[in-house]
Protein backbone atom coordinates (compact mmCIF):
# COMPACT_ATOMS: atom_id res chain seq x y z
CA UNK A 1 0.00 0.00 0.00
CA UNK A 2 0.69 3.29 -0.91
CA UNK A 3 1.68 5.67 2.77
CA UNK A 4 -1.22 6.79 4.44
CA UNK A 5 -2.29 7.86 7.61
CA UNK A 6 -6.29 7.62 7.27
CA UNK A 7 -8.17 5.30 5.88
CA UNK A 8 -12.09 5.82 5.23
CA UNK A 9 -14.03 2.46 5.07
CA UNK A 10 -16.58 2.62 2.50
CA UNK A 11 -19.83 0.39 3.38
CA UNK A 12 -18.49 -2.27 0.70
CA UNK A 13 -15.18 -3.55 1.79
CA UNK A 14 -16.94 -3.82 5.76
CA UNK A 15 -20.15 -5.72 3.90
CA UNK A 16 -17.55 -8.09 2.27
CA UNK A 17 -15.61 -8.53 5.34
CA UNK A 18 -17.97 -9.01 8.18
CA UNK A 19 -20.69 -11.41 5.83
CA UNK A 20 -17.50 -13.03 5.16
CA UNK A 21 -18.22 -12.69 1.32
CA UNK A 22 -16.71 -15.61 -1.13
CA UNK A 23 -14.46 -13.36 -3.31
CA UNK A 24 -13.25 -10.84 -1.49
CA UNK A 25 -13.74 -11.63 2.41
CA UNK A 26 -10.15 -13.01 3.03
CA UNK A 27 -9.03 -9.74 0.59
CA UNK A 28 -10.60 -7.12 2.73
CA UNK A 29 -9.33 -8.97 6.23
CA UNK A 30 -6.09 -8.74 5.08
CA UNK A 31 -6.35 -5.34 4.04
CA UNK A 32 -7.72 -4.01 7.99
CA UNK A 33 -4.55 -6.57 9.37
CA UNK A 34 -2.46 -4.53 7.78
CA UNK A 35 -4.01 -1.31 8.64
CA UNK A 36 -4.45 -2.43 12.02
CA UNK A 37 -1.42 -3.30 13.04
CA UNK A 38 0.44 -0.31 11.34
CA UNK A 39 -1.51 1.70 13.53
CA UNK A 40 -3.22 3.73 11.17
CA UNK A 41 -6.95 5.65 11.97
CA UNK A 42 -9.71 4.29 10.20
CA UNK A 43 -12.57 6.57 9.57
CA UNK A 44 -16.34 6.01 8.72
CA UNK A 45 -19.57 7.69 8.58
CA UNK A 46 -23.42 7.63 9.36
CA UNK A 47 -23.82 6.65 6.18
CA UNK A 48 -21.64 3.77 6.10
CA UNK A 49 -23.33 2.45 9.00
CA UNK A 50 -27.41 3.48 8.02
CA UNK A 51 -26.34 1.25 4.54
CA UNK A 52 -25.02 -1.77 6.52
CA UNK A 53 -27.58 -2.19 9.29
CA UNK A 54 -30.43 -2.10 6.66
CA UNK A 55 -30.62 -5.58 6.01
CA UNK A 56 -29.95 -6.59 9.76
CA UNK A 57 -32.80 -4.65 10.97
CA UNK A 58 -35.07 -5.47 8.22
CA UNK A 59 -34.10 -9.31 8.68
CA UNK A 60 -33.37 -8.92 12.76
CA UNK A 61 -30.41 -10.34 12.79
CA UNK A 62 -28.68 -9.64 15.68
CA UNK A 63 -25.57 -11.22 14.73
CA UNK A 64 -24.62 -9.22 12.04
CA UNK A 65 -25.85 -5.54 13.99
CA UNK A 66 -23.50 -7.33 17.16
CA UNK A 67 -20.61 -7.86 14.72
CA UNK A 68 -20.76 -4.58 12.84
CA UNK A 69 -21.20 -2.91 16.30
CA UNK A 70 -18.19 -4.83 17.97
CA UNK A 71 -15.80 -4.38 15.01
CA UNK A 72 -16.26 -0.47 15.14
CA UNK A 73 -15.63 -0.60 18.55
CA UNK A 74 -12.81 -2.96 18.60
CA UNK A 75 -10.65 -1.14 15.81
CA UNK A 76 -11.51 2.07 17.45
CA UNK A 77 -12.99 3.40 13.65
CA UNK A 78 -13.90 6.52 14.02
CA UNK A 79 -17.52 7.20 12.98
CA UNK A 80 -18.47 10.70 11.85
CA UNK A 81 -21.74 12.41 11.47
CA UNK A 82 -22.85 13.67 7.63
CA UNK A 83 -24.65 16.81 7.76
CA UNK A 84 -25.80 18.99 4.98
CA UNK A 85 -22.55 21.39 4.97
CA UNK A 86 -20.39 18.39 5.16
CA UNK A 87 -22.00 16.74 2.35
CA UNK A 88 -21.46 19.79 0.32
CA UNK A 89 -17.45 19.61 1.27
CA UNK A 90 -15.75 18.88 -2.23
CA UNK A 91 -12.12 18.29 -1.70
CA UNK A 92 -9.59 20.85 -2.80
CA UNK A 93 -8.22 20.02 -6.36
CA UNK A 94 -11.26 17.91 -7.35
Amino acid sequence: MIEYNKVFLDTTPLSYFLDEDESFGEKTRAIFEEIVSNGKQMVSSSVTCVEYMVYPYKTGNQEKIKAFNEFIEDVGVHMLSIDVAIAHTCPSGS
